[in-house]
């Protein structure tokens, strides 16, 4: 089903999620056909900050016909959305005759006309608009509708796919229950999948995880690696059979791959799954490919220069500002995520998807170093010591050879691999 024919179904309201492998061409006439209608029909009308910050931009509810109109609107930070309360759309029936969608209009006329206010309230206007449950990130509570949960869910799915997990596997997830993104998503991820699951505190009796026998972790990193130190330590079986670990809520950093990696095995494959607060879905690493993919019915995603807010081109490092397409509940558009990041819109070689990536910017040496020295055969072990000296950060590695005699050959061949 396209775009086009949700908003029709929907009275406005895009609830899908385009294909994976759709050409690009048309993935970007879809967007800009929800995104003209979304803002027009949904944001303007409904949402008040939103409303203010388009109205002082100069952009009225018929301005926005493409995603280039959008670089008006200056972006804003998560601080700067208050407490959330002005983010939920929140129809009422004199803007949804005076702005909203006709057909919409039309069935509220016809429905108090009748009577049936009610009926069509429930109906219609709460799995669109009426948040059932709430997320909490930074401080800020995020409205998410029926409509937005079957979305997470569908997205949900094509995540735990992309990362390889099946309905054979069994999930073990030691994640913060209640308000969390992460949390949301896998739970509504793993039952649109049709994937067992089991939810864990964050530190498991590993009594419990034995008897679970999971094939795939999911968590966050430090839970994640507790775990698995905790079976190495007591020669515990209980993660033999994991070959695939999903780390949650935080930007995954190499050291804490290669960490896991060597817990776990080389055959066990780690993977990040991860957004900035604020943005409604995980963007997520697919199995084998490199950057985090995300999901172009669901949201657009700039990367800009940071003075000037000007998009970039392909492969630009700038900063990553996401806008919200289709989603009931709270919605922010430009919002600046911080995260430093090149776009890469290439077709992924490792999965196939044409689903843009973002290649998040590495922030330290380690990142760059670390799988090397864990993987080098000569190293039996390695430490970082980051001080500053002279106003200057310095990086000190002291490595321990897996081998006696002299490191000259040892040392000769990191230096022409780190180069």
């Amino acid at each position: 089903m396209s775009i086009l024919t949700w908003i029709v179904a929907t009275g406005g309201q895009t609830t899908g999620v385009l294909g994976d492998v759709e050409r690009p061409s048309r993935v970007r006439a879809q967007q800009e056909v929800a995104l003209r209608v979304y803002v027009r029909r949904q944001v303007y009308p409904y949402s008040a900050f939103n409303r203010a910050r388009l109205s002082a931009a100069g952009l009225g509810p018929f301005d926005v016909r493409a995603p280039a109109d959008l670089v008006r609107l200056p972006p804003v930070t998560w601080s700067e959305v208050g407490d959330g309360v002005d983010l939920v759309l929140r129809p009422h029936r004199t803007t949804i005759a005076r702005l909203g969608s006709p057909t919409l209009a039309f069935r509220v006329l016809l429905a108090r006309a009748f009577g049936r206010g009610q009926t069509l309230n429930r109906s219609v206007i709460d799995p669109i608009y009426r948040p059932i449950s709430w997320i909490v990130q930074e401080g800020v509570a995020v409205g998410m509708t029926v409509n937005d949960l079957e979305r997470l869910s569908e997205i949900g799915r094509r995540w735990l796919e992309a990362a390889g997990v099946r309905g054979t596997d069994v999930v073990a997830g030691v994640l913060p229950s209640g308000s969390e993104l992460d949390y949301w998503q896998l739970t509504a991820a793993t039952r649109r999948a049709g994937v067992p699951t089991a939810l864990l505190p964050s530190a498991p009796s590993l009594d419990d995880v034995v008897r679970l026998r999971p094939t795939v972790i999911a968590g966050r990193p430090a839970d994640v690696v507790a775990l698995a130190q905790a079976a190495v330590w007591s020669n515990s079986p209980a993660l033999s059979a994991v070959h695939t670990v999903l780390v949650t809520g935080e930007l995954l950093d190499d050291d804490v791959r290669s960490t896991l990696k060597r817990l776990l095995g080389k055959d066990a494959l780690v993977l990040g799954a991860w957004a900035p607060a604020g943005v409604r879905a995980l963007w997520a690493e697919c199995r084998g490919g490199t950057g985090y993919h995300t999901w172009p019915a669901a949201e657009l995603v700039d990367v800009v220069d940071p003075a000037t807010f000007e998009p970039v081109g392909p492969d630009v490092e700038g900063e990553v500002v996401w806008s919200a397409l289709g989603w009931g509940g709270s919605v922010v558009l430009r919002l600046r995520t911080g995260v430093r990041a090149v776009l890469d819109d290439a077709r992924c070689s490792a999965c196939g998807r044409t689903t843009p990536r973002i290649v998040p910017v590495s922030g330290g040496a380690p990142s760059d170093f670390a799988p090397i020295l864990d993987a080098h055969p000569g190293v039996a072990a390695w430490q970082g010591e980051l001080s500053r000296r002279n106003g200057a950060e310095e990086l000190v590695v002291f490595v321990a050879p897996s081998r006696p005699g002299h490191p000259g050959r040892l040392i000769h061949d990191l230096d022409e691999r780190l180069r």
